[in-house]
This record gives C-alpha cells, structure tokens and sequence, in this order.
C-alpha cells in the first residue's frame, strides 16, 4: 500500500470517529447507537489496517479487530492496553452483536477504547513520520 492510500485511510479513520463522537453529544434519548457502534467498528478497522500497512503487515478481509491488535501488538507493546475483549463485534468478524449496540454506555466504552487505539497510532514514531 502506498503512502497515498495510508494517508487516505488514517483520514477516514478520523472523520469516521469524529463523525460518531459528534452523535454521541446529541441528547441520550436521540442517540442513534447502533450508528455510533457501527462507525466506531469502521474506525477501529482502519486505525489498525494503516498502523499494520505502515509496518508492512499484510492483513486480508477476514481478520478481526482481536486479530488485528494482536498483530499490532507484536509490532508494539503498548497495544496490549487495549482490551477488546468486552466488546463482541471486535471479535466476530465484524458481525453485528445488536444487544450490544443498543446500550449508550457500551457504546461510550466503545468510544473510549477507539480513542486509545487512535491514540496509540499517533504515539508510535513509524505512525508519525507517515503523517508528517
């Protein structure tokens, strides 16, 4: 992948995030969870793909988010912080876990653990180089 297509996908890993987090502050009454859940899933996607293309990791359609991390992890340390264990769709191929998505709070946790994955890319000094 070439630096034009990482470019391109950390920044639709950020307006995607930005975009969830923005419905996120509407009234909890008018949030729309199971939209927030899916762009946070397509996010975290994203972030890991280009931290992983930025090393030079070949990954295919069927890794999970869970796998992802793990690769990541190899890579760097300091995504074992990140623990994806409580949320289902990290780990079933992408699936949808509806019940999940339906609860604000999980998907505020959810948000949180995105934003320590875009944290984790932005701190890594490959990751930086690649956006400067």
């Amino acid at each position: 992948m070439d630096i034009i297509n990482k470019t391109n996908l950390l920044q639709r890993a950020l307006y995607t995030l930005d975009d969830a987090k923005n419905e996120t502050f509407k009234p909890k009454e008018d949030i729309v969870t199971h939209s927030v859940c899916s762009k946070l899933r397509d996010a975290t996607y994203d972030f890991l793909s280009y931290f992983l293309t930025s090393h030079h990791v070949d990954i295919n359609d069927n890794m999970t988010i869970s796998d992802m991390r793990k690769l990541c992890e190899n890579i760097d340390e300091s995504f074992k912080e990140l623990n994806f264990s409580s949320i289902p769709c990290f780990s079933e191929n992408h699936q949808e876990n509806k019940s999940y998505c339906q609860e604000v709070n999980m998907v505020n946790n959810c948000l949180r653990d995105v934003e320590k994955t875009r944290d984790l890319i932005f701190n890594n000094s490959k990751s930086k180089k690649v956006t400067q």
